[in-house]
């Protein structure tokens, strides 16, 4: 499905309608996410890690709202390529191997137990 999706995204973009929509979710979203100190610790450590200053919660609705369509083509382009794609696998070969050789080369590594 995640394929189809891409497929999508490549094709025909995200229109006016569905960013609103998403915008709306988002910003919805947001706050009730960081209700318990938990939770919130757990944003705070991420922005930390990542660079990310107190304007990331400032401006959080303005920055969504700023967003076009034009800006999420940009953002697929970048962050969403369609090709050279990698896929990472957990599970037994056998049963998974002939389902995903149809999409491309296939590597297979065993995992041991000491992880080495």
């Amino acid at each position: 499905m995640a394929l189809v999706v891409l497929d999508s995204l490549h094709k025909t973009g995200i229109n006016e309608k569905v960013l609103s929509s998403a915008k709306n979710y988002v910003k919805a979203d947001f706050p009730p996410r960081y209700e318990t100190a938990g939770e919130l610790s757990n944003l705070l450590t991420d922005m930390f890690s990542l660079g990310f200053d107190e304007s990331f919660i400032n401006n959080f609705q303005k920055n969504v709202d700023g967003l076009t369509v034009a800006r999420t083509r940009q953002i697929i382009d970048q962050y969403f390529p369609k090709n050279n794609l990698q896929f990472v696998l957990i599970g037994k070969a056998d049963a998974i191997r002939d389902k995903v050789k149809k999409y491309g080369t296939v590597t297979e590594k065993e995992i041991k137990a000491d992880g080495f």
